[in-house]
């Protein structure tokens, strides 16, 4: 399954108390042979440039996995979309967008509508009101989603 994922991936790998989440939902994504989706030049993977040069003495090894497991060369644990592949979308999307005035939903929208699965998963409450289930596209929010993958164990 592939997961098109935003900043908030880098925000909760900073983050002191919000990086074992982010190491958590990593390890099931990686355990569950899904690949994180993103696309070249998006700020998500300007965000992820910026991750390889910080000193994070408690994520370390949290961050290390990531690079180790997922990038930028595993194409079995990332789909990196080239940025002339993503189409521009419909108007009758772009309107619906809650942060419309950015091009990060814009982003988003754009490298999720090129995966099979169509699977976003984010922070952004608005943009899941917005968007989920519309347009073929589910959006799960990082709060939900390790529960979601524990009752799917059972």
């Amino acid at each position: 399954m592939d997961i098109t994922v935003n900043e908030w991936l880098f925000y909760y790998l900073t983050d002191e108390e919000k990086y074992s989440i982010a190491d958590e939902i990593l390890s099931n994504i990686y355990e569950k042979c899904d690949r994180l989706a993103y696309a070249k030049g998006s700020p998500m993977n300007r965000k992820i440039w910026e991750l390889s040069s910080f000193k994070l003495p408690k994520q370390r090894d949290v961050v290390r996995n990531f690079f180790r497991k997922f990038y930028p060369f595993n194409s079995d644990k990332t789909l990196l979309i080239e940025k002339d592949s993503l189409q521009n979308l419909p108007s009758e999307i772009i309107n619906i967008l809650p942060h419309k005035e950015t091009d990060k939903d814009i982003y988003l929208l754009q490298t999720c509508l090129i995966t099979d699965d169509k699977i976003i998963l984010t922070t952004d409450e608005d943009l899941k009101k917005a968007i989920h289930n519309k347009f073929c596209i589910k959006v799960k929010l990082v709060s939900n989603f390790l529960e979601e993958i524990k009752n799917a164990r059972k």
